[in-house]
């Protein structure tokens, strides 16, 4: 087409090149061509096939989490619609719009677009998108506690289409269908939808949906009563979801395709524990199977991208021999939407403590993170301490209260959180019975990511301190705060080179991050929670370049063991079930740094140098960076002033909180070398005017 200057084939290809890329997994290279497609078709005027083909953008943007982008291009492409009366390509324009509401939680305008739809003269109407309306119809139906209304709305559908449903559209009908069905206690109705599904998805070779058929009709059968064939359909349905998510080639797009894991990892564990007397046994064999759910895709960037490379899974009894030390708890969380299961292992101990679904788990675990996240009002601080204290006592309670007995003499807790888990730190759960009982909190992706963490070699180590700090945010807001916290670093040790943005020498590139031993970020962060890996750390406000984006930090070879990202919600992004939080902690812990400290909301500026300072104190004397932290965290609190968790309890440790660094401290005079100072600079003074006033004689 391009030898012979034939745009609309051209276009077409490009198109249907597209449509394939985003089959196999990589939506950014689709994104692209779809594109260049549109691109070639407002040239030569197919503005009504620009609108599709742009449609197919959009769909790319909201299955990667870009959800603002797909509904500014959507609307974009509604406007075309209505200026060209294009009705046929409204509907498709429409539907993707809809699904994206629904994606954003906006579930009654997402309903209005599916009626507007479906009101439409059926006969004009593709049926795929007519199809895919009737079941996000349902699902928002559902989610608003409307399930009776939501099964009328598929039956009403079945009876149009007497049969006439293949493919792709009856397995994603009977999904619905069964998903409505099991919500109205209808299990054995349910069961036989989900079949269908499975039968299809086999013959057809559809993979993206059989692990939601296989995993709907484990849950059937545990309603059922049939606990061994439920737990036979989880099991085919982890093949599965292993099939589905490495078929993706960009690592984005296998972290999505990652999130199905959720309806199979909670009921595989639950199953397998239940009818048992859960001994330590049992519980290794739970935990054991639902470790490849954890983290899968962080761990392939960590290893370079090379998803050939098989990780070895670490299980308990590598975990519990190798791993942990004497002292040591490491809690592994599990939400899903039917139950939620913890796991809590020492090296000589196990449990495994059931907690409600992820739904009720989230609702509450947000409403704590913006209660810790809100500073305090100066004028009845008590009063705000007491209410965020007992709040987290309860949530501590309903969490940890099983197993608590396992704190007793521990000295440091690993946590490998889920989901919502991520947005809170846990030691603010917990009351200590004394400033020196209570354990230090270090969090991890997952137990194999731990293990690599605590056995890969670290020879190739950096040098000195990199300390960088901006002088105000984007926003123009001042951070003097930063600037006092590396010009301490750059007073009170050896080895540091800083830099303040908008000064000679503050330029930075990725490539610097890799001479140094520490990193210290004393910056503004810019998160972004739709595009992770776009999320930036902002070197310099008035440079465009000044910025290091997470999706480069992740592909550098960083010797650094220690990196402080003392910025506002460098420990917060996205957070995806299985894969945890993504964005700037990852990024670095996928660039080689064993060790992050980041922070889970707004920090406060001048209190965090205070902590920071205390930090590195803690940190020269010899002590490792969680312990470290979690002394100076405590000086913080001990100040009436600022006691309440706002001002100190965001900034967590992320990855091997046990890692050595040496800071070395500039020497400081003493009484006798003061006195010789000033002596020889009395001589120096003498000297110099007993000169000029000769030359004055002379």
């Amino acid at each position: 087409a391009r030898r012979i200057r034939y745009k609309a084939v051209e276009a077409l290809a490009l198109n249907n090149q597209g449509s394939m890329e985003y089959s196999r997994g990589d939506p950014g290279v689709a994104m692209e061509h779809f594109r260049r497609a549109g691109k070639l078709q407002r040239q030569i005027s197919q503005v009504q096939d620009a609108v599709s083909t742009g449609t197919n953008e959009a769909n790319c943007l909201s299955h990667l989490g870009r959800l603002d982008e797909a509904v500014i291009l959507l609307t974009e492409l509604l406007k075309e619609c209505e200026e060209g009366n294009f009705r046929d390509r409204e509907s498709y324009v429409l539907r993707v719009l809809a699904d994206v509401r629904q994606m954003q939680g906006r579930k009654n305008e997402a309903v209005a677009i599916y009626r507007r739809i479906l009101a439409r003269n059926e006969e004009k109407q593709d049926i795929k998108d007519r199809i895919q309306s009737v079941t996000g119809l349902a699902a928002a139906l559902a989610d608003m506690d409307s399930s009776a209304a939501a099964l009328t709305v598929l039956q009403q559908e079945e009876r149009r289409r007497q049969g006439q449903l293949f493919g792709l559209s009856r397995v994603e009908f009977e999904l619905a269908f069964g998903d409505r069905l099991l919500e109205t206690r209808q299990p054995e109705a349910a069961l036989e939808r989900y079949r269908i599904a499975i039968n299809i998805t086999a013959a057809a070779g559809i993979r993206r949906h059989r692990v939601d058929a296989l995993a709907g009709a484990a849950r059937c059968q545990r309603e059922l009563g049939k606990p061994e064939a439920a737990l036979a359909l989880l099991r085919e349905a982890a093949r599965a979801w292993e099939d589905v998510r490495t078929a993706a080639l960009d690592p984005e797009w296998r972290e999505q395709r990652g999130v199905s894991g959720r309806l199979v990892y909670s009921q595989l564990a639950v199953l397998i524990l239940a009818g048992a007397d859960s001994d330590c046994a049992t519980i290794a064999s739970a935990f054991d199977e639902v470790q490849v759910f954890k983290a899968r895709t962080l761990a392939e960037r960590i290893g370079g991208g090379d998803r050939a490379a098989r990780w070895p899974v670490v299980t308990m009894e590598i975990l519990q021999t190798e791993i942990l030390e004497d002292g040591e708890v490491f809690l592994d969380a599990y939400l899903g939407p039917t139950e939620s299961i913890l796991f809590a292992i020492t090296s000589k101990e196990c449990q495994a403590v059931f907690l409600p679904d992820e739904r009720i788990l989230a609702n509450r675990l947000r409403l704590h993170h913006e209660l810790l996240a809100t500073p305090p009002s100066a004028h009845d601080l008590s009063r705000a301490l007491e209410v965020v204290e007992a709040a987290g006592e309860r949530l501590g309670r309903e969490l940890l209260g099983p197993i608590a007995s396992l704190f007793s003499g521990c000295h440091r807790v690993v946590f490998a959180p889920d989901g919502a888990l991520n947005l809170v730190p846990l030691v603010t759960l917990v009351r200590p019975s004394s400033p020196d009982t209570h354990p230090v909190w270090v969090r991890v992706p997952s137990a194999t990511i731990l293990g690599f963490l605590r056995t890969s070699d670290d020879t190739l180590r950096g040098q000195g301190i990199l300390a960088v700090a901006a002088a105000e945010t984007p926003e123009g807001r001042p951070l003097p705060g930063a600037v006092r916290e590396v010009r301490h670093l750059a007073r009170r040790y050896r080895d540091v080179d800083l830099r303040l943005a908008g000064n000679s020498g503050a330029a930075l590139v990725p490539a610097d991050l890799t001479r140094y031993d520490i990193l210290h970020l004393a910056t503004h962060a810019r998160v972004d929670d739709q595009r992770p890996w776009s999320s930036e750390i902002v070197l310099n406000t008035e440079d465009p370049t000044g910025k290091l984006r997470a999706g480069l930090i992740a592909e550098l070879d960083l010797s650094a063991r220690l990196a402080i990202l003392s910025a506002c919600e460098t420990g917060s992004g996205r957070i995806l079930s299985g894969e945890g939080v993504l964005g700037l902690s990852s990024a670095f812990l996928s660039a080689g740094v064993p060790t992050v400290v980041a922070s889970l909301w707004p920090v406060d500026d001048g209190v965090t140098t205070v902590l920071m300072e205390k930090f590195y104190k803690e940190l020269a004397s010899g002590l490792d960076p969680a312990t470290a932290l979690a002394l100076a965290q405590d000086a913080i609190r001990a100040d009436p002033v600022t006691a309440h968790p706002f001002h100190w309890a965001g900034f967590v440790v992320v990855g091997d909180g046990t890692v050595a660094v040496e800071l070395q401290v500039k020497r400081r005079l003493g009484p006798v070398g003061l006195l010789l100072v000033a002596v020889f600079v009395a001589v120096v003074v003498t000297f110099t005017v007993r000169r000029r006033f000769r030359k004055t004689l002379s």
